[in-house]
C-alpha cells in the first residue's frame, strides 16, 4: 500500500510538471515572439509596438496566474479574507458569464434568501466558482442547465452554520473510474486541447484553505454535482474600496534592494520614471550600508524577500531599529504568513511579483500617506 501510494504520488507530480511545463512554453514564447517582433520592425508604428509589448505583459500576468495557482495547490500562498454575500459573488459572476457562454447553456438559481456571509478572498472563490462552471458547460456539448444553489445548515446557537454551494450539470457525468482521483492534478476528462486538469486540484485547496470543502456528489441518472462547504460569517456592511487610477505618480526617496540586476533594474526605472528619487542596493548588507550614507533621506525601503549575505527579513529587522521612520515593503515571488513576519514585527505593506507599475506606485503611496513623505 505504501508503494502504491508513493506511485500515485509520483504519477500525479509528473502530470503536474508536464502540465506547467506545457503552459510555460506557450507563455515565454508569447513573450519572446512579441518582443522579438518589436526589435526587429524598424519602421513599426508606436501604436504596433504598443500592442506587441500589451500582449508580451499579458503573457507575464498569465504566467503568473500559473505560478499562483501551483502555489495554491502546495498551500504557499495566503488569502485576504473578507466578509463577502455569497449570494452576491455568484450574483457578480453571472454578469460576468452569461454573455459569454453558448446560448444553448442556461443558467438556474435558487439563492439563500437569508444572503449568508463568509469570510474569504471573493476573486478566490470567484475563480473556483467559474472553473465549476466552465467543466458543467464542456460536460454538456449540446446544451443544459447549470443549477447554482445556495442554503445554510447546521445553524447553532451562535445563529451561524455552513454555507453549502452547489453547482449542477445534466451533461456526461464522471466515469467511475476517475470519481474517486478527480481533484488530482491533471486528471481530466476533457481532450488535451480543452483542458489541462489542474482547475479541480487548486480549487480544492483554495476552499480547503478557506476552512471549507469541496467534494463531489454522485447523482441519479445524467449529470455531475460538486458542493462548497463554508462557515457561515457574521453579516457586516460592505466598505467600497476607493479604485486604482493608472498614471500613479508620487514623491520622495525610495531604497530600492534586490539581488536580481534585471528585477532591481525594472524596479529603479518604474520608479523614477513616476516621480521618484532612488537608491538602489544588491542586498541586504549593501541596504544597510546605504542607509547609513543616506538613512536621513530615504523614505521607503523595498526588500526583496530572499536575498544572499542578508535576507529581506534579516535586513527589515535591522532597518525597524535602527531607522524606524523608514516604511518598509516586502516583496517576493510568493508571501505567506511566516515568511513575512518570521516572529517578529511585519511590513508595513507586501507586493508580489510580478507586479505592475501603478500596483507598486499605489502600495508605496499607501504606506506614505498617499505620498506625502518626510
Amino acid at each position: 500500500q505504501a508503494e502504491l501510494l508513493h506511485s500515485n504520488k509520483l504519477e500525479a507530480v509528473g502530470r503536474l510538471v508536464s502540465g506547467v511545463a506545457h503552459d510555460f512554453n506557450n507563455i515565454l514564447m508569447a513573450i519572446s515572439g512579441n518582443l522579438a517582433s518589436a526589435r526587429l520592425e524598424k519602421d513599426a508604428s508606436v501604436a504596433s509596438i504598443d500592442q506587441q509589448l500589451e500582449v508580451a505583459e499579458e503573457a507575464v500576468f498569465r504566467g503568473a496566474d500559473v505560478i499562483r495557482r501551483l502555489l495554491t495547490y502546495s498551500g504557499k500562498t495566503e488569502f485576504c479574507l473578507e466578509p463577502c454575500g455569497i449570494n452576491d459573488i455568484i450574483r457578480r459572476l453571472h454578469d460576468l458569464v452569461q454573455h459569454t457562454f453558448e446560448s444553448s447553456i442556461s443558467f438556474e438559481f435558487d439563492l439563500d434568501p437569508t444572503e449568508p456571509y463568509v469570510n474569504v478572498e471573493s476573486t478566490a472563490i470567484e475563480q473556483v466558482m467559474l472553473n465549476l462552471y466552465i467543466n458543467a458547460r464542456d460536460a454538456m456539448s449540446d446544451g443544459g442547465t447549470i443549477k447554482v444553489s445556495t442554503r445554510v445548515i447546521d445553524r447553532g446557537a451562535d445563529g451561524l452554520g455552513t454555507v453549502v454551494i452547489s453547482v449542477r450539470d445534466d451533461g456526461v457525468g464522471i466515469p467511475e473510474e476517475l470519481a474517486g482521483r478527480i481533484f488530482e492534478p491533471y486528471v481530466t476528462t476533457k481532450s488535451s486541447e480543452h483542458g489541462t486538469g489542474i482547475g479541480l486540484s487548486v480549487s480544492f485547496r483554495a476552499i480547503e484553505q478557506h476552512n471549507g470543502k469541496l467534494r463531489f456528489v454522485r447523482t441519479d441518472g445524467r449529470g455531475s454535482e460538486f458542493q462548497i462547504l463554508l462557515p457561515e460569517f457574521k453579516r457586516v456592511d460592505s466598505i467600497d474600496e476607493p479604485p486604482v487610477s493608472s498614471g500613479l505618480r508620487g514623491c520622495g526617496t525610495i531604497l530600492v534592494v534586490d539581488d536580481e540586476d534585471a528585477v532591481r533594474t525594472c524596479a529603479d526605472l518604474i520608479l523614477r520614471q513616476r516621480g521618484f528619487s532612488t537608491v538602489v542596493a544588491v542586498d541586504g548588507a549593501d541596504a544597510i550600508r546605504k542607509l547609513e550614507e543616506h538613512g536621513g533621506n530615504v523614505d521607503v525601503a523595498l526588500l526583496d524577500l530572499t536575498m544572499p549575505k542578508m535576507s529581506g527579513r534579516q535586513a527589515m529587522s535591522v532597518i525597524m531599529e535602527r531607522w524606524p521612520k523608514v516604511r518598509i515593503v516586502l516583496c517576493s515571488g510568493y508571501l505567506d504568513g511566516n515568511s513575512t513576519t518570521d516572529g517578529m514585527d511585519g511590513p508595513h505593506a507586501t507586493v508580489s511579483k510580478p507586479y505592475s507599475a501603478d500596483e507598486l506606485v499605489s502600495t508605496i503611496n499607501r504606506v506614505t500617506n498617499g505620498g506625502i513623505v518626510g
